[in-house]
């Protein structure tokens, strides 16, 4: 009905989609729109999304990011809802976004709690935030969206150990570099 009587042309709209169909019609049913802001739900990159979302195709995925980001009235992001089963792989997906010329937004999954970051052993916890630390010295100058979706997820990451347990955080290296990380990208 919005399309119908021309209202469309001057709304914005935002969508979130798994990007597993995106057809022709879908496609003029968004052109129609003023702006349209697509939210990429996505847990990893390639197996790493097709093992957390049985079944999904990445090739498919792809494809359909493509589609998506040839509308020229959209603006397309990745949204990963970061947890157990991927906080390890959090970088190819930052680094295909990149290649990509689309943003992406990380989120830390509270529940379940057993998904939750939380019930990764600390070892586990401290080599995920070495990863993205890694990364982001490597990358500092390079990337915008992942140096961004870094520093909020490893903010989220140290209010997490602060919760669970702040003096043995505050004192494990890891922890230190973190800081140290977040602080100097402020």
């Amino acid at each position: 009905e919005l399309i119908a009587t021309g209202k469309a042309h001057s709304m914005n709209l935002g969508v979130t989609t798994n990007a597993t169909q995106c057809d022709n019609e879908w496609l003029e049913l968004l052109g129609s729109f003023k702006a349209v802001t697509v939210a990429l739900s996505v847990d990893g990159y390639r197996d790493i999304n097709s093992y957390i979302r049985f079944g999904a195709d990445w090739d498919a995925i792809e494809a359909n990011i493509d589609r998506y980001k040839g509308l020229p009235n959209a603006y397309v992001y990745c949204h990963m809802t970061v947890q157990a089963y991927n906080m390890m792989h959090i970088i190819p997906l930052v680094e295909f976004c990149e290649a990509k010329w689309i943003g992406i937004r990380l989120y830390q999954l509270d529940d379940p709690r057993m998904l939750s970051i939380l019930t990764m052993p600390r070892p586990a916890r401290e080599l995920a935030s070495a990863k993205i630390s890694r990364y982001l010295f490597r990358n500092s100058g390079v990337a915008y969206t992942a140096i961004q979706a870094g520093k909020r997820l490893m903010t989220k990451i140290s209010r997490y150990f602060f919760r669970k347990s702040t003096a043995r955080f505050r004192a494990s290296q890891a922890a230190k570099e973190l800081m140290a990380i977040r602080d100097a990208l402020n």
